[in-house]
């Protein structure tokens, strides 16, 4: 920071900072803790040391997005001819990298058929990279979006040469995302995979994200990287690849997999994905995470050996049907033989059947899978998220009791009032988040069920939840860890919090917020 002085040499003295004395191995730790590239940004000007530390942060992801936005004259990075704007409306491909020494491409676009001229000025940190190449060894990250380089191509037709040249200089990264929306293909994505693959370190980290299908030749071009740790592939069409001839060769790394397909029906010579996961699965001894889709099949899938099955540590299931023939579930059973499962989730898009009215009727998931679930994972489970799927009250305490790690409950259920959620969850030690996506029993007495103590009704007919009824399920002997509560779109949390005291210090408090979800759309 520097002040400055009356003095009549008009100098300027150094005014002396806490970041002085602040001690430099812990600095990293802190700055690693920012969001924002504004802020990696600022930090960059504090002073020198803060400058050596915060820009290996700032250069490693480069990430870029198309938006539109309203430059006036004095906003552009450069002057435009005399007469030749007459406009404000400007296309411009801003990555999220925007430092005083980042440079520039720019190019004037001819006159529209409306008289307004559109000045496309493009960002993009590869012409920082090549004319800095020693931040180059900074890069670990780096997310390319297909729409922008097929939209401007014509208008930059040194854009992809200037990145591949940028690329190649990127010695450590680790990992790449490609993302594009559009049904159309190129050979972008290719051009990269031919960079990537002459680093002498290999990547450890791949995220595809397509509409259209990949095609043979770039499904070739990926079967030639190895050392890969993390695969992440989601394509809206094409037939289901899996891993076609890539699963040996990424054995010994692969740790996580997300395999992504058509969301679509397809005909069941196409749904092979169900049948071949577990064959798959025998290549990767090494894997912990899993998050696949399931594509219902008439073919019977081949048990493999447990002892050829690796141990997953977290697994999440999509599919767009719960089937009643049961094939869902004992499939589910086949991929995790082995003890360890410590996460599973169920995203179920659709479901055959509704809630039953505390008949039990319309649960959608078996007791028995249940019991086998616990028989396998009941020591080491932590979190069951089946979402809007349904289980009754008497499956939800066999949860409880069956997984005695359980940390983190959610799912459909039908209850007569408050009192019975509270029973459902009561003596779970571990317990810290339930989610219920309740369905209020309108007429309990015919059921022969007896409230515990008065229900609330609403004006709608249904019981209501309220945060009275959070604090008395909350830090209680009974569930000692409780903090987060879901009940339809309401969320409540607990946590501690300082209040004044008499003598002006704080007291712990223990105090509940409630607020109101609101729905997101889904995006693999």
């Amino acid at each position: 920071m520097r002040r400055y002085s009356n003095r009549p040499s008009r100098s300027f003295y150094r005014t002396p900072l806490l970041t002085d004395e602040l001690p430099l191995d812990i600095l990293p730790l802190i700055l690693e803790g920012l969001s924002s590239r504004q802020d990696f940004h600022a930090c960059t000007l504090v002073n020198k040391t803060f400058n050596r530390v915060a820009t290996p942060l700032l250069y490693q992801r480069h990430p870029m997005r198309a938006l539109i936005v309203h430059l006036g004259h004095s906003d552009l990075p450069f002057k435009p001819p005399k007469g030749k704007l007459q406009g404000e409306i400007a296309f411009v491909l801003e990555a999220e990298l925007h430092t005083p020494s980042s440079s520039m491409l720019s190019e004037h676009l001819p006159c529209s058929p409306k008289g307004v001229n559109e000045v496309s000025p493009l960002h993009h940190p590869a012409s920082t990279l090549l004319k800095r190449p020693q931040l180059a060894k900074y890069v670990r990250h780096i997310t390319e979006t297909g729409s922008v380089h097929r939209n401007l191509r014509s208008r930059y037709p040194t854009m992809m040469d200037t990145i591949l040249r940028a690329l190649t200089l990127c010695i450590n990264l680790r990992s790449l995302t490609w993302t594009d929306d559009s049904s159309t293909t190129d050979d972008t994505l290719l051009s990269l995979i031919e960079a990537i693959r002459k680093h002498k370190h290999p990547l450890e980290k791949l995220t595809i994200r397509t509409h259209s299908d990949l095609g043979a030749e770039v499904w070739e071009q990926l079967n030639t990287l190895t050392g890969l740790r993390s695969i992440s592939l989601w394509c809206m069409e094409g037939p289901p690849r899996v891993l076609q001839g890539w699963s040996e060769p990424l054995g010994p790394t692969l740790t996580h997999l997300e395999l992504g397909v058509s969301v679509f029906p397809c005909p069941p010579a196409e749904c092979a994905p169900a049948t071949s996961i577990p064959t798959i699965l025998t290549c990767l001894p090494n894997l912990r995470v899993l998050d696949t889709e399931y594509l219902p099949s008439f073919r019977e899938p081949k048990v493999q050996s447990p002892d050829q099955m690796p141990v997953l540590a977290s697994l999440t299931v999509r599919t767009n049907t719960i089937d009643t023939s049961g094939k869902l579930w004992s499939w589910i059973k086949d991929i995790i033989p082995n003890p360890g499962l410590e996460r599973f989730k169920l995203h179920a898009f659709t479901m055959t059947g509704e809630i039953r009215s505390g008949s039990g009727a319309g649960t959608m998931v078996p007791r028995m899978f249940l019991l086998d679930l616990a028989k396998v994972h009941g020591d080491c489970l932590r979190e069951f998220d089946i979402g809007n799927v349904e289980l009754t009250m008497t499956d939800v305490r066999c949860v409880k009791a069956s997984f005695q790690k359980l940390e983190l409950l959610a799912c459909a259920v039908a209850v007569p009032d408050v009192s019975a959620i509270h029973l459902m969850i009561q003596g779970a030690q571990n317990l810290h988040t339930f989610i219920f996506d309740v369905h209020w029993i309108p007429y309990a007495a015919q059921f022969g069920i007896t409230f515990i103590r008065p229900s609330r009704v609403a004006s709608n007919g249904g019981m209501t939840f309220t945060i009275e009824d959070a604090v008395d399920m909350m830090h209680t002997p009974e569930n000692p860890n409780l903090r987060t509560i879901g009940i339809g779109k309401q969320q409540f949390v607990g946590k501690w919090v300082l209040v004044e005291g008499e003598n002006g210090k704080g007291i712990p408090k223990f105090e509940v917020f409630t607020d109101v979800k609101t729905d997101l759309k889904w995006i693999p």
